[in-house]
């Protein structure tokens, strides 16, 4: 007789506990299966949003203080792109959060509305520092707006997050439970069919009893956790059928479970990376508050290491802030002025109430502020200082004048140097006048008795030249001598007079030029000494008066061929050189030298080394080279020794593009 005649109402039985079991373990898949795609499609990815929302607001502010240190427009484009990003990812957020509940809706909308408020704080302080405002002015704006508007985001995307963890804990506990649900079911109706199975089995022949005692056992392994154990019956009737399903029923048992351990590790693994994240972000963040803290003790110290007063005051008038320089000018300490009233503390009595009136209509905005201006302070003593003030007014968030931050700097001391160079000027310009007066008076009441001298000279030779005694005649032919030397000598203290007087307006000079034109007057002698004059390559162009510079270098090169050595062949050699801007030019020769002690006494006017009989001149042209130079802003010197030849240096101010260094 078959199995399936004999067990007919058994495996009816058992039939049903079986279906009941696939109900109860498919609809406990499906709430795992629905735990999990809430993890998947909700929890998870929220969490991980706050922790990329929550860098990516660190990242902001991390660009925007960079920004703020060095004003390079790719940090400015950092903060742009940063700010942008941030916003998507809010707005990615909230559409993301609507289907799930109106409370959490709410709290991605005011999510949306802190990163809203960070760009807007970020985008202020961005202008503020396009528009020229100081680094400390930023700074200030950072930390009044900004590091409060990331603190509130910070602490909302904090919130969120415990949002979504406490979800995902709910989460992981509904799956947990399930998952015991259905190992419970997966056991429990297994053991109570096998029971319900055996009280059947006494009533029917024992030929199925080994069979099903072995179904059985593998139903106990499986339910113990042994998913992949199999059953192997071969009876050739329908058991050996059951024990095919059952093993299927085990096998899709075992991937499910797999399924679902890799699942929640994935899960797991992510939260973690999360989690991580998260404390990157927390460090990240202590690191940028210890980079601002350190970022405001440096400016403080930038602030007390300015060589300026700079302070600051609220609208009301009272000093808010103030850097050592400020107190040393005053006299006070820092605490003896902080919280008082600049104006009735510092600003003198004489001119408090016109100040007070300024400093309200400033604050009222109905005048704005001076860029420039100079106002007296009292110091702690009751001395005036005279400040020199640059100004400018402080707003909030909404445009609200809160107060003024200047700086100053003390200009008593040069004000009154301004006054005493007035007045040595206005003493310069008088003397000035008087050398007009004493050049007009040589040029014309002393030339005038020499010409009279010489004329009657020259008749009183023609004359009576005959019946003078050979004594006679010597004094007279001295006494000519002596008003030629001395109308010479007239000219040239003329010419001298005139230098600073006459002088034209100095231009860009091309001096190679110049030294031509004179050796080109000076040919003739050069000639006939047969001196060698070598002009070196490159002499830079100089701004210089053309007519006062060709008649330094006719001078010292007059002199060169004047007091040129017997013993050998005069050689001449002009040279230039660039140090600092300035143009050193050299004129060096082989001539008979100059002594240590006669270097400096060779520049002052009338000063001869030699008697005239031996070397003609009246002991001007070096003097007069001298004033040239000196009135060009330069300084001129010999260097020599006797019987080795002179150079003589002198300097003069370089062109614009005049060439390199030497």
């Amino acid at each position: 007789m078959k199995v399936h005649t004999k067990l007919l109402a058994a495996f009816s039985v058992l039939l049903v506990t079986l279906v009941i079991v696939a109900v109860f373990s498919l609809r406990g898949y499906g709430r795992i299966h629905a735990r999990f795609q809430v993890l998947k499609d909700d929890i998870v990815p929220g969490a991980i949003a706050m922790a990329e929302m929550a860098g990516a607001s660190h990242q902001v502010a991390h660009d925007l203080m960079a920004y703020l240190e060095t004003a390079a427009p790719e940090e400015k484009e950092n903060v742009i792109a940063g700010l942008r990003s941030l916003e998507e990812a809010g707005n990615a957020h909230l559409q993301h959060e609507r289907h799930l509940g109106r409370k959490e809706q709410e709290a991605a909308q005011e999510l949306v509305q802190r990163i809203a408020e960070l760009n807007s704080a970020a985008t202020d302080v961005i202008n503020l520092k396009e528009h020229g405002a100081s680094r400390e002015q930023c700074l200030r704006i950072y930390a009044e707006r900004l590091d409060p508007t990331l603190d509130s985001l910070c602490g909302q995307l904090k919130a969120h997050k415990a949002v979504h963890m406490k979800d995902l804990a709910a989460a992981e506990e509904a799956v947990r439970q399930a998952n015991v649900s259905a190992i419970r079911l997966g056991v429990i109706v297994p053991v109570a069919a096998v029971a319900l199975t055996f009280i059947l089995a006494f009533l029917l022949t024992r030929s199925i009893v080994l069979p099903i005692r072995r179904l059985h056992e593998g139903a106990q392994r499986i339910g113990a956790g042994e998913l992949d154990h199999r059953v192997d019956i071969q009876t050739g009737d329908e058991i050996e059928q059951l024990a095919g399903e059952f093993n299927r029923m085990a096998a899709a048992l075992s991937q499910s479970y797999a399924s679902l351990e890799r699942k929640v590790a994935e899960r797991t693994a992510e939260l973690e990376r999360a989690n991580r994240q998260m404390e990157e972000d927390i460090a990240e963040r202590k690191r940028a508050e210890d980079q601002l803290r350190e970022a405001k003790q440096h400016a403080e110290n930038y602030l007390d290491i300015a060589g300026v007063m700079l302070a600051a005051a609220d609208a009301d008038g009272d000093i808010t802030l103030i850097n050592k320089k400020g107190c040393e000018i005053l006299g006070y300490r820092r605490e003896e002025l902080l919280g008082k009233n600049w104006l009735d503390l510092l600003v003198p009595e004489s001119i408090r109430d016109e100040v007070r009136g300024v400093f309200h209509k400033l604050m009222a905005g109905d005048i704005e502020p001076v860029e420039y201006y100079e106002n007296a302070l009292l110091t702690k003593d009751g001395d005036e200082r005279l400040l020199a003030f640059h100004n400018t007014v402080t707003k909030d968030a909404s445009g609200r004048i809160t107060g003024v931050l200047f700086s100053a700097e003390d200009i008593t001391e040069r004000r009154r140097a301004e006054e005493q160079l007035h007045s040595l000027n206005t003493e310069l310009e008088r003397s000035n006048r008087n050398l007009q007066d004493f050049t007009y008076t040589v040029s014309h009441d002393l030339q005038a008795p020499l010409r009279k001298i010489h004329a009657f000279g020259d008749f009183l030779e023609e004359d009576c030249g005959d019946v003078l005694p050979e004594e006679g005649r010597q004094h007279l032919h001295r006494i000519q001598e002596a008003a030629v030397r001395m109308k010479g000598l007239i000219e040239h203290l003329l010419k001298l007079a005139r230098v600073g007087m006459h002088g034209g307006e100095l231009v860009p000079v091309e001096p190679r030029r110049l030294i031509e034109d004179v050796l080109e007057d000076l040919s003739a002698t050069i000639s006939e000494s047969g001196a060698e004059v070598t002009i070196e390559d490159p002499l830079p162009g100089v701004m210089a008066d053309p007519v006062q510079l060709r008649r330094v270098f006719q001078n010292l090169l007059d002199n060169a061929l004047k007091f040129r050595s017997p013993d050998r062949p005069l050689k001449v050699r002009i040279s230039a050189r660039l140090e600092g801007g300035q143009a050193v030019f050299s004129v060096a020769d082989n001539g008979i030298g100059i002594e240590q002690e006669y270097q400096e006494k060779i520049f002052g006017i009338f000063q001869r080394l030699h008697h005239r009989e031996d070397y003609e001149g009246e002991g001007v042209g070096l003097a007069l080279c001298k004033k040239i130079v000196l009135r060009h802003g330069g300084a001129i010197r010999v260097e020599s020794e006797r019987g080795k030849g002179a150079t003589f240096y002198f300097t003069l101010s370089a062109a614009s593009g005049a060439g390199r260094e030497t």
